[in-house]
Formats: structure tokens, C-alpha cells, sequence
């Protein structure tokens, strides 16, 4: 079937809404330039494990981005229409009441893709495969006006493989998305264990074999994370939060990140630099018999007192 003039107005308006929600054009810039980095290094790293791309499958994978930001145009665009169109909402809440498989569902609609909160993608997209019939059902009407958000049989497959490599995110995102939750001392122990996930992918078995287009793909995230933890040195606040709390310490830095006795002694190196610059100064014993007071402690000093005492961060 054609898609008319109004249909194709709506992918366009998908698209473009999709657009508006990426950072601007310099940080896109960067992270093409990231991409491209990592991408070569992880097939020459993946190539001496023998873990090499066919020619389709180097394809698929320069493919695989404009293919992903199109699902989620569709799939985004989708929700978005339903939502604000109330007869489409009226039918689609009709077709879920007759479902005898979603009668007992907590899951009524579809989820909006929200660009500034975390996991949302996966939440728009999980919720598109979860009522799949209905959405094959309404995209497949052509009174709705939703033929421009019919995927094919591809893209359900590609869609089903994008949630499966954003599920791996999903809980840590969760976590870090909770109020009141201590963040800074598991900020580094999170990202390894997410670090170790994706080294699980660049496995595969003969059970269940991985492609190879996705082991590189992992081997690549890696990569990038590892850039990511390099950059902890810039900012002394995680590595102070470790050190200083009662079940990891120094010895966590050993233990996890295998940290060579050099690096070792230049954690000790923040740590003893930290103190001397916020320690409380000494008071003189004469002035303070003479009543003169400590003087007053700054922000910083009392950050530092809190990591070294409050074993709950």
C-alpha cells in the first residue's frame, strides 16, 4: 500500500522531533568521532581472538545506527500520536479491555520516549514489543492515518535486539536515577560491573551463538567505558569516597582494578594532598586558653570529615 501525503508528514515529524532531542551539533560531531575510534580498535582487538565480520555483516553494522534512530523515530512517533489523539487512545485502550492475554497486565498504554529521563528508550520500546499485536492492529488501519509507523518484519527483529543491548543499562540507570541514594562511592564499582556485562558479549558459545557484529559492538563499548574510568583521575571526589569507606579502601583498588604499585601510591598521593589541603588547622594552646575559637570549618573541610566519618556514602 502507499503511504499518503499526511503519513509521511508524520515520519517527518518523528524524525525531526527526534533530532531536537540530541545534543547539539558539536557533541554529536565528538561522539561520531568516538564511534569511529573505538569501532577500529575493537575489530583489530577482536580479530586476534578470531573473531572476524563477513562482508554482510560489516554492512549491517554501519547500517545499524541510522536503522536504530529510525525505530525509534517510529516507535517514539507512535506513542506520541496515540497519546494525544484521544479517538486513537479510545481504540487503543479498546483493543487492550478485549485482549484475554493483557486482562491482567499493569501495563495499559504505550510508554513516551522523554528525552531528559533515563531509560526511557528502552521503557518506549519495550512497551511497543509488549503490545505488538495492537500496535500491528492500528498501524495496519488505514482510517488512523498510522501506516508511516508500521514496522516491518526487520525492523521488530532489530527492535527486539536494541532492547535486549539497552536492558543491560537499564538496571544500573535505575539505580542511579533513585532520590536519595548514594551515588559517588559505587559510581566507579557500577561502571565495572556494566564493564563485565559486556565482556559476557563479546563471548559466544555453541549453545548460543553471539554474531559477530555484536561481540565487536560490545568490544567497542568497552573501550569507551575504559575511557570513561581513565577519566576518574580528573576528579579526585570517587576516589576519595572508595578509599575512605570501611569495606573497600585501598585494597579495593587492588583487588578490582588490579592497580600496579604505582598507581597505588598515587591514590595515596590524592589522599594525603586531600587532607593537608582541608585538615582543620591546628589551634594555638595559648590563644585558645586565652578563649580565641577554632576557626570555622569550610564547605570542603566538611565534606572531607563527612567521607571520612559517614560510612554511609
Amino acid at each position: 500500500d502507499s503511504i499518503d501525503d499526511e503519513d509521511l508528514a508524520a515520519v517527518e515529524e518523528a524524525e525531526f522531533d527526534a533530532q531536537v532531542e540530541q545534543d547539539d551539533e558539536g557533541q554529536i560531531a565528538h561522539d561520531a568521532q568516538t564511534v569511529r575510534s573505538v569501532h577500529d580498535q575493537a575489530i583489530d582487538i577482536m580479530k586476534g581472538n578470531r573473531v572476524q565480520m563477513t562482508r554482510t555483516e560489516e554492512q549491517t553494522a554501519l547500517n545499524l545506527f541510522p536503522k536504530a534512530r529510525i525505530i525509534f523515530s517510529l516507535v517514539s512517533g507512535l506513542a506520541r500520536r496515540i497519546h494525544d489523539a484521544s479517538n486513537l487512545n479510545e481504540v487503543f485502550q479498546d483493543l487492550v479491555s478485549k485482549d484475554a492475554e493483557l486482562q491482567s497486565s499493569q501495563m495499559h498504554t504505550l510508554a513516551r520516549r522523554m528525552p531528559t529521563r533515563w531509560n526511557s528508550e528502552f521503557d518506549c520500546l519495550y512497551s511497543h514489543l509488549y503490545f505488538k499485536k495492537i500496535v500491528q492492529s492500528m498501524t495496519g488501519v488505514s482510517a488512523y492515518k498510522l501506516k508511516a509507523y508500521r514496522l516491518d518484519d526487520e525492523q521488530w527483529k532489530l527492535a527486539v535486539d536494541l532492547q535486549s543491548v539497552l536492558l543491560l543499562f537499564k538496571e544500573l540507570t535505575d539505580l542511579f536515577s533513585q532520590a536519595e541514594v548514594p551515588l559517588v562511592v559505587n559510581a566507579i564499582p557500577m561502571l565495572l560491573s556494566l564493564r563485565n556485562r559486556l565482556a559476557l558479549s563479546t563471548e559466544s558459545n555453541e549453545n548460543r551463538p553471539t554474531p559477530a557484529v555484536i561481540r565487536i559492538a560490545s568490544q567497542a563499548a568497552i573501550l569507551l567505558l575504559n575511557k570513561y574510568l581513565d577519566l576518574m583521575w580528573d576528579c579526585d571526589i570517587y576516589i576519595l569516597a572508595i578509599v575512605f569507606c570501611p569495606d573497600r579502601k585501598l585494597a579495593w583498588f587492588k583487588a578490582k582494578l588490579k592497580y600496579s604499585n604505582e598507581n597505588t601510591k598515587k591514590v595515596k598521593s590524592i589522599i594525603l594532598s586531600t587532607w593537608t589541603k582541608y585538615a582543620p588547622e591546628k589551634v594555638d594552646k595559648g590563644k585558645a586558653a586565652e578563649g580565641s575559637q577554632r576557626p570555622k570549618k569550610t564547605r570542603e573541610q566538611k565534606l572531607v570529615r563527612v567521607l571520612l566519618y559517614n560510612s554511609s556514602i
